[in-house]
């Protein structure tokens, strides 16, 4: 492959999150997403988050925890011919 970045790229993905307010208990979040990418023969990254959620009634903020998985090509664009594969947990504050 070349150092020149092919003019084809796809992103595509699916979420689950409730947009009701939950109150105390919360409810599940899941979210998949892919990037594709021509210079990489259509090959490309594969991100999972999967975690509780918490939404206000008042404001519609949202609060998260929850898992991530990564692998695919490095997102450090300095680094781009790379390989990774990340596990990290986390937690998402949405205003």
């Amino acid at each position: 492959h070349s150092n020149i970045a092919e003019p084809l790229e796809f992103q595509f993905g699916i979420e689950y999150s409730p947009t009701f307010a939950h109150g105390f208990r919360g409810a599940p979040f899941v979210a998949i997403n892919s990037q594709l990418f021509e210079e990489y023969n259509f090959s490309g990254n594969l991100n999972l988050m999967a975690g509780w959620q918490w939404r206000s009634a008042e404001t519609n903020r949202l609060l998260r925890i929850g898992m991530q998985y990564f692998n695919g090509k490095s997102s450090q664009y300095a680094f781009f011919d790379e390989d990774e594969e990340l596990l990290g947990l986390g937690l998402w504050v949405d205003f």
